[in-house]
């Protein structure tokens, strides 16, 4: 089952609704096989007073039931989570958006996929690279977390290298594995890999990639490394207690020159007459 775009109608006649209120770009992505969402975009013709609701049934179910739980914007749903809902495989889930508004009822939209095609795996967290015997670069990683089955996933591995001379090469390579080794052609070369993940072909008819993981490099470019915070402290410290030492001087200077003027200033007589005072 592919992503739907379009709507496959589950009653025969056209269904009724004010037209231009259908939503735009309904998707569902069922998360690490754990956790389905579905979210749509409201039309903009739609007021704000308008309300749409999401309904779910499949042959397993006695009733038709609602969203479970509405994800909500700026107080107008525009998604639903159905989280801690058991939703079967390789069964038809047939959900229906509709609603109503000042004007009418909105014209509704049908949909119907089954959950293993809407697969999106989550990224991958521990990716490992090193250099092995025979110039190789060995790479592996570990599945990620989740309930999707480890032979359900394939992979794609991004390889960067970047050559001695600045020269770069960029290539994928698909593999069932979880682990690559890749051939090194230059001691010198920098090769930097980062993986994803999808469910395969013998598992759902389509799916979705996963995020890309963390990038890890080989050899890995040295950050030039940080001043320790003490060191620049000391630095300060240093710096202010020179500025004060050279102040002190300066007012220093100042003061015996000011001293020496005023004993010039006071000239012979006074002098006589201190003596005169003092004798």
């Amino acid at each position: 089952m592919h992503r739907n775009t379009t709507c496959e109608p589950t009653v025969s006649l056209p269904p009724a609704g004010v037209v231009g209120t259908e939503v735009k770009d309904f998707s569902c992505v069922f998360y690490n096989m754990e956790n389905m969402e579905c979210k749509w975009k409201r039309n903009p013709k739609l007021s704000a007073a308008a309300q749409q609701n999401l309904y779910l049934w499949h042959k397993k179910l006695k009733r038709v039931e609602e969203c479970p739980k509405y994800i909500i914007s700026r107080g107008i749903r525009i998604g639903c989570n159905f989280s801690g809902k058991a939703l079967p495989e390789f069964t038809d889930i047939n959900l229906c958006l509709n609603g109503s508004s000042p004007h009418g009822s909105l014209k509704p939209t049908f949909i119907s996929l089954q959950t293993q095609n809407q697969v999106k795996p989550g990224t991958t967290e521990r990716l490992h690279l090193q250099t092995g015997p025979n110039a190789q670069l060995q790479i592996h990683w570990e599945r990620p977390a989740g309930n999707v089955p480890a032979h359900c996933l394939e992979w794609e591995v991004e390889h960067d290298k970047e050559e001695p001379d600045g020269k770069t090469e960029l290539k994928q390579i698909l593999t069932k594995q979880t682990s690559l080794n890749l051939q090194l052609v230059h001691d010198s070369e920098r090769n930097c890999v980062r993986v994803r993940s999808k469910v395969n072909k013998y598992c759902a008819d389509s799916t979705f990639w996963s995020e890309w993981s963390r990038a890890i490099c080989h050899p890995e470019r040295k950050e030039p490394a940080l001043e320790p915070e003490w060191d620049k402290v000391q630095v300060y410290i240093c710096i202010a207690f020179a500025t004060s030492a050279i102040v002190l001087l300066s007012l220093c200077v100042v003061t015996i020159l000011k001293t020496r003027r005023s004993r010039d200033e006071k000239g012979p007589d006074s002098r006589h007459f201190s003596t005169l005072c003092l004798g």
